[in-house]
């Protein structure tokens, strides 16, 4: 990589030929050479006398200025370059301690930095120790352990990474000494930077962006990190560890239609719910969950917040609302029913992508996943996308935006109910105006989403009897929302609302409320089936795990049960390190007493 001195001599090399390019022309023009004066009289008046030599100097006047504008024009691009490609120095000890700490064969190890570090700290604060320059205890430490580990196996693993001058020579060489004394395996190492090397040293050396070891005739590209880049990548995992709950979003800009009322997943807004009485007393025939909080978590695997918070009674104004917002919700869910047969279009995120339509484009035909992006997009934004907004999304053209709508609106055809384009065309700048147009919208298109958000709002507008609208939402789930998204797309939902997460939580929330009523009921059948859907859109999921293994117990499957609860839960682990405490819910719920249905 080219280094800062390198860069800064080629911008003054390129500022000098600068000042020439810009200079020779003016000094011509200053001592009365220059022909930018005969440039600046009419041609016409040069070509009326053919004698007149004036003509060709004109013409090479013409070609002169124009071969030095196109230079001073390469210039100046070369100069904005070097500007924007300088780079800052690498720091060659920052890469093997950032690598060491997130890297699964070093996990074992401890990392020990000396004079230099600091911010890497937060990578891992169990096996990644920073040291201040002059610091000995690093040292003293790997010493002593080397001297104290006898065999091929140790259990301490140390390597000491040393900045030049960080550490004094004779702790430094009384470490080496130690670890090239070993008669067996040592357990350590030490990488000095720019220090003196031992007798059984490997010496490396850094040459611009090559790592070379003379001895092994080793000559290859070293990954270089550089101390912003180093604490970027802390930083990274610094936020991974942040655990906090965010609310369900909700569209503040819909002001009609069941959109309105609820939330993006489909629940009820919190101002049009009532709050549950208290636990020992029945919510009513309004809730999903009627009876007193406490009978559920006496029998099902919840808890008095969970079941406040996921079935709260409904007045009847709420009910009414929803109940009249959406009409057609009964003809949509049969036309979906109807699988490649519904004259509709479907598109199904709830799994797998998938979409069908009865329009003819080979075009789409060819690239479906890019154009269930594109018609995921739409539906996402209800409100309008204008072909600018398609194109800083995905990375169109402006003009490509439109044919990629164009092709689309082809594929979806007309639809049979209304007689229209599901993806009307922009209307003309006037009407634009008239109309109050703000992008292109999807009309009619069925989308599964959308549907097991209408049939979870409904279910909850029904109160008690609204547990077949919450089975049949679970009946659309086929796996993992969004579960074969193509690389290096979906962008904008990446660094935006994340669908993918929020449905994943809304089947998790909608599947525990049917497995609490039909554990309560009896109905293990239902309760297993409704968990094990939540389990196929979100495998690791706890509160899942957890309905499971109750719904197990209460079929006496008790063994299945201690093996849910203990590979699935308690003795768990993602990484290296033990298994993390089990939350507050969880230990309540695990304790509860158990017993088999009917006891």
């Amino acid at each position: 990589m080219t280094t800062l001195k390198q860069r800064l001599l080629g911008l003054l090399v390129t500022l000098g030929l600068l000042a020439f390019a810009v200079g020779f022309p003016t000094l011509l023009t200053l001592i009365g050479l220059s022909p930018a004066g005969i440039l600046a009289q009419p041609v016409w008046a040069d070509l009326l006398d053919a004698a007149d030599w004036r003509i060709v100097w004109a013409g090479l006047g013409i070609i002169s200025w124009a071969v030095w504008a196109v230079l001073g024009y390469c210039l100046i691009v070369e100069l904005v370059a070097a500007v924007r490609n300088v780079h800052a120095p690498e720091l060659p000890g920052l890469s093997l301690p950032q690598h060491a700490a997130r890297t699964p064969w070093s996990t074992l190890v401890q990392i020990h930095t000396v004079g230099f570090g600091d911010e890497l700290a937060d990578l891992d604060e169990f096996r990644l120790i920073p040291y201040p320059a002059g610091d000995a205890s690093a040292l003293d430490t790997v010493t002593r352990s080397v001297r104290d580990s006898d065999g091929y196996d140790p259990e301490e693993l140390h390597v000491v990474v040393i900045a030049a001058g960080a550490a004094s020579t004779e702790g430094t060489a009384q470490l080496t000494q130690v670890v090239s004394a070993h008669e067996k395996r040592p357990g350590a190492a030490v990488v000095t930077l720019a220090g003196e090397t031992a007798g059984s040293a490997a010496v490396l050396g850094v040459e611009g962006s090559r790592l070379l070891v003379p001895s092994l005739g080793i000559d290859l590209r070293a990954p270089g990190l550089t101390q912003a880049e180093a604490m970027s990548v802390a930083e990274i995992v610094r936020v991974t560890r942040t655990r906090t709950n965010v609310p369900v979003p909700v569209d503040d800009l819909l002001t009609d239609g069941y959109g309105a009322l609820i939330t993006a997943t489909g629940a009820l807004r919190d101002p049009l719910v009532d709050e549950r009485p208290a636990p020992n007393q029945p919510a009513g025939h309004t809730s999903l969950l009627p009876e007193p909080a406490t009978a559920y978590t006496e029998t099902a695997a919840t808890t008095e917040n969970d079941v406040a918070a996921l079935a709260p009674p409904v007045p009847r104004s709420t009910a009414d609302a929803i109940l009249a917002a959406d009409p057609t919700i009964d003809e949509d869910l049969k036309l979906w029913r109807m699988g490649d047969k519904c004259p509709v279009p479907r598109v199904m995120l709830l799994g797998k992508l998938r979409a069908t339509a009865h329009g003819v484009n080979q075009e789409v035909a060819e690239r479906k996943h890019h154009y269930i992006e594109l018609m995921t997009y739409l539906w996402a934004h209800p409100h309008g996308v204008t072909s600018a907004t398609l194109a800083d999304e995905f990375g169109y053209k402006r003009e490509r935006a439109r044919v990629e709508v164009s092709h689309l609106r082809k594929y979806l055809g007309t639809d049979p109910r209304t007689g229209e384009s599901y993806l009307p065309t922009a209307p003309d700048t006037r009407a634009r105006a008239e109309d109050g147009w703000n992008g292109y919208t999807l009309r009619g298109v069925l989308f599964d989403v959308d549907l097991f958000r209408r049939l979870r709002a409904r279910a909850q507008a029904r109160g008690a009897d609204g547990l077949p609208d919450l089975v049949a939402a679970l009946h659309l789930v086929r796996g993992e929302p969004f579960a074969d998204l193509r690389a290096d797309s979906w962008t904008w939902m990446f660094e935006g609302e994340r669908f993918d997460l929020e449905f994943a939580a809304a089947i998790i929330d909608v599947a525990h409320l049917v497995a609490t009523r039909t554990m309560k009921d009896g109905d293990l059948t239902t309760a297993r089936r409704a968990v094990e859907i939540a389990l196929s859109a979100s495998p690791y999921d706890e509160i899942s795990r957890l309905d499971l293994a109750k719904v197990a117990d209460l079929e006496g499957n008790h063994a299945e049960a201690a093996q849910i609860r203990s590979e699935g839960i308690f003795e768990r682990t993602d990484d290296y390190r033990p298994p993390l405490d089990a939350s507050e819910r969880t230990e309540r719920i695990a304790g509860a007493p158990r017993r088999a249905a009917g006891s």
